[in-house]
């Protein structure tokens, strides 16, 4: 609510009356009380009557009275805007929230559910108001529940309705949504606003991969996803393969904001199995002349010691693709039998393999 220079001698209750009968003439705009498909907002249009501290039908208030106003109201007394008023798109009356004025509404929501939401916002400026002219710029703070908080930018261009667009994935079941302007003595309009479902929400399964098997892997497949992807790993590939378990996540940002879609691969032994073979010679001339061991599933825990027949420390190793060459030290290993101790698991079940390897000359 403003304070009106020409009613300041008068009561609160003759100045309602007088501008009340000033706009008797206007009527309630008629319409839909949603202005966008599902709309979690009841009247989020603003549809009501012009009128000096009223808030529209379905809102609440804190901290004063706003207004509604529309295209071509011409304010009472020795007010005037400071500028030519713009329908805003989504057209009719709108709601003016005066700093420090309040407007909210309790929703319920989803737990895990994003959510869009989407509003008109503009500046107006009021001159010859007590005790002070409403001309400062601002934008508009946005509360959901009591910890999430958005922010528009600061509007520059007064009179010019601009859009905004904010997203959030519901922490609780019950929210009050409240709108404020973040500048003190400023006039701010509300219209369009609109709070909806995202339709088109990335929701990623809890899997199991079956290790050992050829199914032993996890493909995320989010080709049909415009939005852009970054993965915890830093890539932005659309089509993810997952080859370990483990918990990941994938951040996806659109023109409304970033959410993030966590979910966790377990996995199960369906087979895995570590092949170690019986001898090898490191005089050959080939790729493979290395004591090497292969697995069908990937390694969680490994270790490779090497003895002599005497029990004696050779080699050891913990890297798989580092296996024993046939040397001691820098030097060539004699041929004969050697035992090996490896100690590995795929999973949590920590194994054990003794066993004897032959090193042919």
């Amino acid at each position: 609510m403003l304070l009106l220079s020409s009613f300041s001698l008068m009561s609160r209750k003759e100045a309602t009356f007088l501008l009340s009968f000033a706009l008797s003439a206007l009527c309630i705009q008629s319409g839909p009380l949603s202005q966008c498909n599902d709309n979690l907002f009841k009247n989020g249009s603003i549809n009501g009557q012009v009128t000096w501290a009223t808030i529209a039908e379905g809102w609440l208030q804190l901290d004063g009275d706003p207004d509604i106003n529309s295209f071509g109201f011409e304010l009472p007394g020795d007010l005037s805007w400071s500028g030519a008023l713009e329908e805003s798109t989504d057209g009719g009356t709108w709601q003016n929230l005066a700093a420090p004025e309040k407007m909210y509404q309790p929703v319920n929501l989803e737990i895990g559910t994003r959510y869009i939401l989407e509003f008109e916002y503009v500046t107006h400026g009021i001159l010859n108001s007590l005790p002070r002219e409403f001309l400062e710029n601002s934008g508009i703070a946005v509360m959901i529940g009591d910890s999430l908080r958005f922010e528009t930018s600061i509007d520059t261009t007064p009179y010019t309705w601009e859009t905004a667009c904010f997203s959030f994935v519901a922490n609780q079941a019950q929210a009050q949504v409240l709108f404020e302007p973040t500048v003190k003595w400023s006039y701010m309009g509300l219209d369009g606003i609109c709070l909806y479902k995202d339709e088109n929400q990335v929701t990623i399964d809890d899997s199991t991969l079956c290790l050992g098997s050829e199914d032993s892997f996890y493909t995320v497949d989010l080709s049909d996803v415009s939005s852009e992807l970054e993965w915890n790993d830093g890539l932005g590939d659309n089509v993810k393969e997952i080859n370990f378990p483990g918990n990941y996540w994938v951040d996806i940002t659109d023109e409304c904001g970033t959410y993030r879609e966590a979910f966790t691969v377990t996995a199960e032994d369906c087979g895995c199995k570590l092949y170690i073979p019986n001898s090898f010679s490191p005089r050959l001339v080939m790729e493979d002349n290395t004591f090497s061991l292969n697995s069908n599933c990937g390694l969680k825990e490994y270790k490779l010691v090497i003895y002599d027949r005497w029990g004696n420390f050779v080699f050891e190793s913990t890297d798989i693709e580092n296996s024993w060459k046939g040397e001691i030290g820098n030097s060539k290993a004699e041929g004969g039998i050697y035992t090996y101790k490896i100690i590995y698991s795929f999973l949590d079940e920590e194994k054990i393999e003794y066993g004897s390897i032959c090193l042919v000359d």
